[in-house]
């Protein structure tokens, strides 16, 4: 289960997974975080893994399209 597809679905089921989410995206805040003004790190860090989370559960994993709808909507 290492897909962001089965995390995600996990996630929504179990708050626990939230955690495992939270740490994969890390490196990546941390990253971001170098560009932001030192005083505003922590708070904007913060927002960022709030906003993630509501992202992980609120997002409607059943509505993914397939190809085909991809193409469809794409002519």
């Amino acid at each position: 289960m290492n897909d962001m597809y089965s995390l995600v679905r996990e996630a929504q089921g179990n708050p626990a997974m939230l955690e495992e989410l939270i740490s994969i995206f890390e490196p990546k805040v941390k990253n971001l975080m170098k560009r932001v003004h030192p005083n505003d790190r922590q708070d904007l860090s913060q927002e960022l893994r709030i906003l993630f989370l509501k992202a992980a559960i609120n997002y409607d994993i059943d509505s993914i399209p397939g190809i085909w709808e991809i193409k469809k909507r794409a002519e």
